[in-house]
């Protein structure tokens, strides 16, 4: 009998000593370690595959050429003189529409330079803020006739007032 007690024994040790499962500790160092690993590689393949891209600005336009115009006298609006040369500085690679003879057709910007300096009376153009102003708002109206893409900036090289 101690055979078949032995062999009972066998097969008893065989179903009790099975790997017991081990419950999952949250609290322990190699977990923790585990998870952070996983969160990191996450957020970078999110971050370097998934994500859209950010958008670009599309890049300042850079100064070009500069077109020189004549001088011109406008009638300021209590009676004075404004002699005034406003030469265009165009974005880089843009030009401005020519004549037959290939030369820049500039007669729309004098037109431009007229209407927004004949409203100004000697008194304004003798303060800079003015001036400052009425050069600024002349290239608005250069751009909103020639296109903003085209026109960079402008170049008052006269301004005499009598």
């Amino acid at each position: 009998m101690p055979a078949v007690k032995d062999k009972a024994k066998a097969e008893g040790d065989a179903t009790t000593e099975a790997p017991a499962k081990k419950k999952l500790d949250v609290k322990s160092p190699k977990f923790l370690v585990i998870l952070v690993v996983l969160i990191a590689g996450g957020y970078f393949g999110y971050s370097k595959f998934a994500a859209p891209a950010a958008p670009t600005k599309p890049a300042a336009p850079k100064a070009g050429e500069v077109v020189k115009m004549d001088k011109q006298i406008v009638n300021l609006a209590d009676g004075h003189l404004l002699q005034i040369e406003a030469d265009i500085q165009l974005a880089e690679g843009k030009t401005l529409p020519t004549t037959s003879e290939k030369l820049p057709q500039t007669s729309q910007a004098e037109e431009t330079v007229i209407n927004t300096y004949s409203n100004a009376t000697l008194a304004n153009l003798a303060k800079a803020g003015t001036r400052e102003a009425l050069k600024q708002q002349l290239v608005t109206a250069l751009q909103k006739d020639y296109g903003k893409d085209v026109i960079f900036g402008v170049f008052i090289s006269v301004f005499t007032t009598q």
